[in-house]
């Protein structure tokens, strides 16, 4: 007996991405809109997720600073635990 055929799964997602506010901070515009996508009430900014990951107080004042506007990447948990990157959307 033959499997019937079945149409690919289109899925399209309300993910809103931001622009990234400092020149290297992709990671952190990825990061704040997947936030905020699994939590629209989320308080993270792209200047607090940089503090948080680079271990700063100072982003969301001097974010074009060479110790804030940095490359960094996305492809472990958050040292801070909190920014949800990996949950399933309720």
């Amino acid at each position: 007996m033959a499997k019937a055929a079945t149409a690919p799964l289109n899925l399209t997602l309300n993910l809103s991405m931001q622009p990234q506010l400092q020149k290297n901070w992709c990671w952190a515009a990825t990061s704040t809109s997947t936030s905020i996508y699994y939590d629209p009430k989320s308080r993270w900014t792209q200047c607090k997720v940089a503090n948080a990951e680079l271990n700063l107080t100072s982003c969301c004042k001097t974010g074009n600073s060479a110790d804030c506007d940095r490359q960094w990447q996305l492809d472990k948990e958050p040292e801070h635990g909190r920014i949800p990157t990996r949950q399933s959307r309720n």
